[in-house]
């Protein structure tokens, strides 16, 4: 890409992820992140900005000049009013700030969810596209809200292309994800800080996994080769049952026996779908290297670290 890169979101599991990937891959572009929060990590290329803030951000974006955006600010909760803010308003106010700087026109790769596609039909198990969106939780709603944005100003001329992705799991995943929270448990195990026991949900739920290495490839050559007002699937196109996962985790550990003890009456979060990749392949030559049994080593990788487990 070789040129300016702006991620809002940069302290956030896949903006910071897309962050070190970008400066990895791509060294002669200058890649800048956009946080809200101060960075555990400072760097120069860190700047603190509300997304929200309409002058803030055109502050920002007039000095920087970037050539894409990754809009990865936004958030998963349980407060409705937050999600909202997170999901919608630092988007509109994105491109509220891009409309008054006539001299700059940005591409914007807009990140969205599966959640986004909810309640699917009985029939349906693999989706494309042209699925019809029919969220059913507050999160997908928002996430959905944010395409329709992005849809919307691409009708009036911006360059955006948004890019669904499906569930992701990896080096950085946060515990508030169930393979996350996995992870944490059997780090905290390993150390002799938690008994060798697993507390669970229910798991009987199917889900498509990509590594976040694979998302942030996907996400890259999206930004090089998609066309402008486009959705496009980021998944696996494969089935992994949550309990399976977590049975490969725990083979990975370092504790002989783990008990899992899980709440079969908890509903399950989401629905057991997953998402066909062709028109991403088609467009990009996109290919996913990393295998779910790397993946979830990394996510463990990540929750061994010294001293993270508290």
């Amino acid at each position: 890409m070789s040129t300016r890169i702006l991620i809002t979101g940069a302290n956030g599991f896949l903006g910071g992820s897309l962050f070190r990937y970008l400066k990895q891959n791509d060294p002669q572009a200058k890649v800048l992140g956009l946080s809200r929060r101060k960075s555990k990590f400072p760097s120069k290329d860190l700047i603190q900005c509300d997304a929200t803030d309409v002058p803030a951000l055109r502050n920002v974006l007039s000095d920087l000049k970037p050539g894409y955006i990754f809009h990865c600010a936004g958030g998963r909760t349980a407060d409705v009013q937050q999600l909202m803010d997170l999901n919608i308003m630092t988007t509109r106010s994105l491109f509220e700030a891009l409309n008054d700087l006539k001299d700059a026109r940005p591409r914007v790769i807009l990140p969205g969810t599966a959640a986004e596609y909810g309640l699917i039909d009985a029939k349906v198990r693999i989706v494309d596209e042209k699925t019809t969106p029919r969220p059913t939780s507050w999160y997908g709603l928002t996430k959905y809200s944010q395409t329709l944005l992005g849809l919307m100003y691409a009708q009036k001329g911006a360059d955006v292309v948004l890019a669904r992705i499906f569930n992701i799991c990896g080096y950085g995943m946060p515990e508030t994800l169930a393979l996350g929270k996995f992870a944490k448990q059997i780090a905290a195990i390993e150390e002799g800080k938690q008994e060798a026991a697993i507390q669970t949900g229910n798991l009987s739920g199917r889900r498509d996994f990509l590594d976040v290495e694979d998302v942030c490839a996907a996400l890259m050559l999206l930004a090089e080769k998609g066309k402008a007002g486009e959705v496009y699937n980021v998944a696996s196109g494969k089935f992994y049952r949550i309990r399976d996962l977590l049975k490969k985790m725990i083979r990975y550990s370092a504790v002989p026996k783990i008990v899992v003890r899980e709440d079969k009456a908890a509903s399950a979060e989401s629905h057991d779908i997953a998402g066909r990749n062709s028109k991403l392949k088609g467009c990009t030559a996109w290919q996913p290297k990393t295998t779910i049994d790397q993946s979830l080593k990394n996510t463990l990788a990540f929750y061994r670290e010294d001293g993270f487990v508290s």
